[in-house]
């Protein structure tokens, strides 16, 4: 009986067993709410540094853009300045060259060997250009307001002759294919005279000249090469050029008009050739030789009669697009090109979007002084 009571007795002593809930746990709804709003927060964030990034990479891309294509026009335009007026080792101050080409584009080279001009509302250029040239009528389309440059000289790439005997007689060169054909212009020189014909015949080094395409009786003004190897004679391509900015009649991806520097070199009914485009305008502004020493500077509209004979340098203003919109502020209207401000008329479309920049440089005729 003890020993029952005192098993009892500890059974009831016993703490009863202890049951856990099954129930599942997990987030509140405001715990759900507030991690999206931290997620979207964190979200949009990296969304604006991407974009952020991305549009700071294509402002980068579009300055690197227009300073290499404005790098090239300059480089283009500058070789071409520096040679203006070149007709061998014949000075250009003390003589110009006497042309007999029938289709010479111009009459006398020491005026016409650099010149500025305007093209007009009308596709013209103001004051005319070279004897033969005219603006393209539909594509590339000329851009009305922006300025032209012509200039004209003989090749630097200079070609040695055999002696002549008299002057009517063909001029036959050294240089197995000097690469000259029917049509091309040459001037050819020595340290005294120099002439510009028109090739009327060409194969291989032999060059005619008859009177079919030239004046005077075909004859030049000396018999080159016959007074000896001191008297340097040579005979290059002579070559007019001019540019000018024109609409391309292409587009961007957006639709926007894409506008280019162009070249036209002879002949002039051949199809101009595009030399770089973003170029959205070009200025010029000239330095003259004056009295006494002294210099003034006018711009390609206000040259007048007689002025680009005394051009000492030219200041080159270009105004570069980029190609792309890749701006969200309307840029300035006002640009400082080829020294004076110039006011810009953006329309109120894409364009409005795309970088601007304006380069300046100034270059010197090297054969006047």
């Amino acid at each position: 009986m003890t020993s029952n009571r005192h098993q009892n007795k500890s059974s009831s002593n016993q703490e009863p067993e202890k049951v856990w809930s099954s129930k599942a746990s997990g987030f509140t709804l405001i715990e759900i709410m507030v991690a999206l709003a931290l997620g979207a927060t964190l979200l949009s964030g990296m969304i604006s540094v991407f974009l952020g990034h991305k549009r700071t990479s294509g402002l980068n891309e579009a300055v690197i853009e227009m300073q290499q294509s404005a790098r090239f026009a300059l480089s283009v335009l500058a070789r071409d300045i520096r040679m203006a007026g070149f007709q061998g080792c014949s000075d250009p101050m003390t003589g110009t060259s006497n042309i007999i080409a029938d289709t010479s584009p111009t009459t006398d080279l020491a005026a016409t060997a650099i010149s500025g001009h305007v093209i007009t509302t009308t596709g013209d250029l103001e004051p005319q250009g070279p004897i033969g040239f005219s603006l393209p009528d539909v594509q590339p389309q000329p851009i009305e307001g922006s300025h032209a440059l012509v200039v004209q000289f003989g090749s630097p790439e200079t070609h040695q002759l055999e002696p002549m005997t008299n002057a009517n007689e063909p001029v036959v060169l050294t240089t197995d294919s000097p690469g000259f054909v029917t049509g091309d212009l040459v001037l050819i020189s020595n340290c005294q005279v120099s002439d510009i014909f028109q090739v009327s015949g060409a194969q291989l080094s032999v060059l005619q000249h008859d009177s079919s395409v030239n004046s005077n009786e075909s004859e030049l003004s000396a018999a080159y090469g016959s007074a000896g190897e001191n008297n340097r004679p040579r005979a290059m391509r002579f070559e007019s050029n001019v540019y000018f900015l024109a609409d391309s009649g292409r587009t961007n991806g957006a639709g926007d008009s894409i506008t280019s520097l162009y070249r036209q070199s002879l002949p002039y009914v051949s199809q101009p050739l595009e030399v770089i485009e973003g170029v959205e305008n070009l200025q010029l502004r000239f330095t003259l030789s004056g009295e006494n020493g002294n210099v003034r500077y006018v711009t390609a509209d206000e040259l007048e009669d007689g002025d680009a004979a005394n051009i000492l340098s030219v200041q080159i203003g270009l105004l570069m697009r980029s190609h792309d919109r890749v701006s969200d502020t309307s840029p300035s209207a006002n640009y400082k090109l080829a020294g004076e401000f110039v006011s810009v008329e953006i329309p109120n479309t894409g364009n409005r979007h795309r970088m601007r920049m304006a380069f300046n440089s100034t270059i010197r005729v090297r054969n006047r002084r």
